[in-house]
C-alpha cells in the first residue's frame, strides 16, 4: 500500500455538491492517495482517495469497523478505549461478531423472498404514482415518491403492521431529512428503536413471513440484537435509496 507522505496534515475537504467531489480530492487522488489529515476533533488520520489504495484498505482485515469516540479535552486517541458496538448494529462490528450477523441476514435475503416481494413493490409504486396524479398539480417528487416508496418497502420487509405504517413513515423520513434538527432526528431515532423493539418481541410470539420473524426464529439473537438489526436495516434501506 502506498505510504502517506510526511507533509503537513490537512483538513478533509468539505463537499458542496454530492455528485461532484471538490477539486481538493482530485488533487489528493493524483498526488497523495493516502494523505495525512487532521480530523475535526484534532486526531490525526489518513484520507484514502486512490482507487487501488481504497480497495486495499477495504480488504485489509487489520482495519477495524469499530467507531472510535470523539476526543475531548486533553485526552489523546490512545487514552480512550473504543466502546463496544450497540447490540445488533453489526455495521460497526468486526469478525467474528459481524460474520454471525452477516450469515443470519444472508439467509433472509433469498431469491424466493425477493420474488414474493415484487408484487408488493409494484403495488406501492403504482399507489404513489396514482396519488401524485390525483393531486391535480405540481407535486414534490421527493416527498411524494422518492421517500415514501423505500419506507413502505422496508415496512414489507420487516413486517410492520399496516396500522403502524403512517407513524413509522413519519419517523423514518425525519431520519433522512436534510433540514431536520438534531433534536428531531434523535427523537425519531428513539421512537423507531422503541417501535422496532416492541415489534421484534411481538415477532417472537407470532412469526410471519418477513425478515424480523426469520431472525427471531433463528434463536441466535437477543431481543436487543434483534431490535438493533431491525433499526440498521431501516437506516440502510433509506440511506442507500433516498435522494441526496
Amino acid at each position: 500500500m502506498t505510504e502517506a507522505h510526511a507533509t503537513d496534515r490537512t483538513q478533509p475537504t468539505a463537499r458542496t455538491c454530492p455528485f461532484d467531489p471538490p477539486p481538493g480530492y482530485r488533487t489528493l487522488r493524483e498526488n497523495d492517495p493516502v494523505a495525512e489529515v487532521t480530523l475535526p476533533d484534532g486526531v490525526p488520520g489518513r484520507l484514502v482517495t486512490g482507487y487501488e489504495e481504497i480497495r486495499a484498505v477495504l480488504a485489509d482485515p487489520r482495519l477495524s469497523s469499530r467507531r472510535r469516540p470523539l476526543r475531548t479535552g486533553s485526552a489523546t486517541a490512545g487514552d480512550m478505549p473504543v466502546p463496544p458496538p450497540a447490540p445488533g448494529m453489526f455495521i460497526t462490528m468486526d469478525p467474528p461478531e459481524h460474520t454471525r450477523f452477516r450469515r443470519l441476514l444472508t439467509g433472509q435475503f433469498t431469491v424466493r423472498r425477493m420474488r414474493q416481494l415484487t408484487p408488493q413493490v409494484e403495488r406501492i409504486v403504482a399507489e404513489q404514482l396514482d396519488a401524485m396524479a390525483a393531486a391535480g398539480g405540481p407535486v414534490d417528487l421527493v416527498q411524494a415518491f422518492a421517500l415514501p416508496v423505500p419506507s413502505l418497502v422496508i415496512c414489507e420487509l420487516l413486517g410492520v403492521p399496516y396500522a403502524d405504517r403512517e407513524e413509522f413513515q413519519l419517523n423514518s423520513a425525519t431520519l433522512v431529512r436534510l433540514d431536520a434538527s438534531p433534536e428531531d432526528v434523535q427523537q425519531a431515532a428513539r421512537a423507531l428503536r422503541q417501535f422496532i423493539h416492541h415489534l421484534a418481541l411481538a415477532k417472537r410470539d407470532n412469526t410471519t413471513d418477513d425478515i424480523l420473524s426469520g431472525l427471531a426464529r433463528s434463536g441466535e439473537l437477543t431481543d436487543e440484537e434483534l431490535a438493533g438489526a431491525g433499526v440498521l436495516l431501516l437506516l440502510a434501506g433509506h440511506e442507500t435509496t433516498r435522494p441526496t
